[in-house]
């Protein structure tokens, strides 16, 4: 009577099957195009005119296609970049489309100027990819009663 034995090449063959299905997932996170934000721009800035400490209000238009929260980044930019520490937003469920009115507070110091505001949101896709959506706003003037003209 024969005895039957595990065939040699099966552990071959699951290695070799389970290197393909490891490589195909990190092929695609690597190189699927995610979308995961819209911001129509520029962005509009309700207050044009404004002064150190004073607060700026931008109203955004979106479409939102992820349930991810990213973490965004800001600066300021006019010709040098005054730059804003990250935050990250509040997550709404459900919410995939529609307009927020945002108030963000100058610095006390920032220089006179004209500005514009530059984001930055970078959305964590999966454990290898990040995506970055970057969007502008419309310039606005920073003025003081200590700048010379």
């Amino acid at each position: 009577m024969k005895k039957r034995f595990i065939n040699k090449n099966l552990f071959a063959n699951l290695f070799l099957a389970l290197t393909v299905l490891i490589s195909g997932t990190l092929l695609f996170w690597m190189v699927y195009p995610y979308d995961p934000l819209y911001i129509e721009e520029p962005v509009k800035i309700l207050t044009p005119v404004v002064s150190g400490g004073d607060d700026i209000i931008a109203s955004f238009t979106f479409d939102k296609k992820t349930s991810i929260t990213p973490e965004i980044s800001m600066s300021l930019v006019d010709g040098v970049i005054y730059n804003i520490p990250a935050y990250k937003p509040i997550n709404v469920e459900g919410v995939t489309k529609g307009k927020v009115i945002r108030v963000l507070q100058l610095p006390d110091n920032i220089p006179c100027g004209v500005y514009h505001l530059h984001w930055v949101a970078e959305y964590q896709m999966n454990p290898i990819r990040v995506v970055e959506v970057k969007y502008e706003s419309e310039e606005f003037l920073v003025e003081s009663p200590i700048c010379t003209k």
